[in-house]
């Protein structure tokens, strides 16, 4: 099958290329600028207009993995509306220039925003993004639904949870180097729980989604079951081979007094501290009610933290 992978200098969409091409698919790379690129594929950067010209010849499908993402905190919105949003919509544009099956588009649960209070979000929950970047890709998604709305593509939109596994970057990775350094100091009690997925079964259930003959939905969230952010750091410290801090500050405490802060002041640094403590505290627990109809996760959350830690062990 021939596949356009977009955003293939990125880390899922670097990853994906390679995982596509060993399973024998014809894969057709999308690179936003040429430096650095070794092998063949497009170079535009596809929040040009012009992006939404471009003809795929015998395309059977698009993953589009491009997107603004990991950037720093107070990154303007027009960053995110750029390579979220009209990036999306130029794309989903050439797709319908050129007849192409099927679009799958990734995202993110970041959408669903944070109000799971303890259940599991699944595809129904509605979409109520809190930030930047959830938000510019709830937007995207729209935007690409419409444009193919009345077209002969198929639209199926993957949500993932927090992508772990070798040189993810992300949040995790930092988790990681703090405790490989010795300078965590953990907040609230870790009772919370977060949710992940491999890298390799993104790029598994990206391609069966891709390539299955018929569209058994239009949404799939790809998350394996939750974990507490105790049994995440105490996973890390194992691979680590190193205690796990014993030391904690209360939750409740320190989240009443960085958002005080946060509101009576523009340092971006007080505002960023009461984020990430939000972010660390909050339960973010994702499932699917159709993803075990085409693929079965073959990793826990678990795998995919030590794999990731043995990577930076062996690198460093």
């Amino acid at each position: 099958m021939k596949i356009l992978v977009t955003g293939a200098r990125g880390y899922v969409g670097s990853q994906l290329v390679a995982y596509l091409e060993k399973a024998r698919h014809q894969v057709v790379p999308l690179f936003r600028s040429s430096r650095g690129v070794k092998n063949t594929g497009i170079t535009i950067d596809l929040s040009d207009p012009a992006a939404r010209l471009l003809k795929f010849d015998e395309v059977d499908a698009i993953i589009h993995c491009a997107g603004a993402a990991h950037k720093p905190f107070g990154t303007p919105d027009s960053v995110f509306q750029a390579g979220n949003v009209a990036a999306a919509a130029n794309l989903a544009k050439a797709a319908v220039i050129s007849n192409i099956k099927r679009v799958i588009m990734v995202s993110t649960v970041s959408v669903y925003g944070n109000k799971s209070y303890g259940s599991a979000i699944d595809e129904a929950w509605d979409l109520n993004a809190t930030d930047s970047y959830g938000g510019s890709k709830r937007r995207g998604e729209a935007a690409v639904a419409e444009i193919l709305r009345e077209s002969e593509t198929d639209l199926i939109v993957v949500r993932p949870a927090t992508v772990v596994g070798p040189n993810a970057p992300g949040n995790v990775q930092k988790l990681i180097m703090l405790l490989k350094k010795n300078r965590f100091v953990n907040i609230g009690n870790g009772s919370n729980v977060k949710s992940f997925v491999h890298i390799d079964d993104l790029c598994g259930a990206l391609e069966v989604i891709a390539t299955g003959d018929k569209k058994i939905s239009a949404v799939f969230n790809v998350s394996a079951p939750p974990i507490s952010v105790k049994q995440v750091v105490a996973t890390i410290c194992d691979e680590l081979e190193r205690s796990v801090p014993r030391v904690h500050l209360p939750g409740r405490l320190v989240s009443v007094i960085t958002r005080a802060a946060a509101s009576i002041t523009r340092i971006k640094r007080v505002r960023h501290l009461a984020e990430s403590t939000s972010t660390w505290l909050r339960h973010d627990s994702f499932t699917s009610k159709y993803l075990d109809s085409v693929y079965t996760l073959k990793y826990s959350a678990e795998e995919g933290i030590r794999d990731q830690v043995r990577e930076i062990l062996t690198r460093q």
